[in-house]
């Protein structure tokens, strides 16, 4: 059931009196798997207040999503920083009627356009460059995590071929999918299986395996500025967790894996990539971790029907099931 906006509003207000912030305005920014709020200070300052998707990520995860974000920005990656409560926390549990908990967290709002706006209404040759600076993001990000000592208390979850693949998965059993007949859902499974064998063989060595977003598509990435001045910002840190590269690389470029253009853009972001840290042969493990990234998707979307209807996921499954049959043919 979702709950009516006046039940929200209501409880981002009581949420925010934890901060020491005297508030001009506060309006809802948007709602799906998390729902964030845009605060305006009487001092002109803006900030996003974020209520977490409750049995997602524990408090012990989250608290270590702000150790990683305080580390990237002291080692000049510039990502959102988390404002500390009056009493010292990050996070306070929040629920409004009819709800759990939810674990609410205040950042600092980022200015400037999404990456994905800039592309779509860009040049090719464009577009290209976005991807490439994007790609050198990514590096810039695993440079960080393979030198980075995280501390004793550091919690977040592992995207290995169990969490992405595993009888369980992080995001949900996608071969037990409603949506699905029961011959699709045979196949999938027999599909699962298969694609978890293959990331079984990969090497978990640092050059290939650390902690990495694990969602940077051009959606969760803030462009500011022209040019010479341009700069890009990594947002949305949610799902970061110790996992592979290339299905970081994967994740970029997944919307845009089946555009006219999308060789073009791959090699732009790998070029991007490369001009910061040597990868090993992805262009050979990039096919796997673009249907991996497919199949976890649709057992997201499947697990949150509020954001989706049953019809329009029955839609993807069809090219779903075709990109299985293409990989493994």
């Amino acid at each position: 059931m979702v709950a009516p906006a006046e039940h929200i509003e209501a409880a981002a207000r009581t949420a925010i009196q934890h901060w020491d912030l005297d508030v001009k305005n506060i309006t809802l920014a948007s709602r799906s798997e998390n729902v964030v709020f845009k605060v305006i200070s009487e001092s002109e300052q803006a900030y996003a207040l974020r209520f977490h998707r409750p049995g997602y990520n524990s408090i012990g995860e989250l608290e270590s999503e702000v150790i990683w974000s305080d580390a990237l920005n002291l080692a000049d990656i510039p990502t959102p920083a988390h404002v500390a409560t009056k009493s010292g926390t990050h996070y306070v549990p929040i629920r409004w009627q009819g709800s759990p908990a939810h674990q609410v967290g205040l950042i600092r709002w980022i200015p400037g356009e999404l990456l994905i706006d800039r592309i779509k209404q860009a040049s090719e040759h464009d577009a290209k460059q976005y991807f490439q600076d994007l790609g050198s993001l990514l590096a810039s990000l695993h440079n960080h995590t393979s030198t980075w000592q995280a501390p004793a208390n550091f919690e977040r979850r592992s995207w290995d071929a169990d969490g992405l693949l595993g009888p369980d998965p992080l995001w949900g059993k996608f071969w037990e999918s409603p949506v699905l007949t029961n011959t699709q859902k045979q196949y999938l499974l027999n599909v699962r299986e298969h694609l978890h064998d293959q990331l079984l063989q990969l090497s978990t060595e640092h050059a290939t395996f650390g902690l990495i977003h694990a969602d940077l598509h051009p959606r969760n990435v803030i462009v500011h500025g022209h040019d010479s001045t341009q700069e890009m910002q990594a947002i949305d840190f949610d799902d970061c967790g110790y996992g592979w590269h290339y299905y970081d690389i994967a994740v970029a470029l997944n919307e845009f894996n089946r555009h006219a253009k999308a060789t073009e853009f791959q090699t732009a972001l790998l070029q991007g990539y490369r001009s910061e840290r040597q990868l090993i042969d992805p262009e050979h493990h990039l096919p796997l971790f673009f249907l991996i990234r497919k199949l976890v998707s649709l057992g997201w979307i499947s697990a949150r029907p509020e954001l989706s209807s049953t019809e329009e996921i029955v839609t993807q499954v069809p090219a779903i099931i075709g990109v299985c049959e293409e990989y493994l043919g």
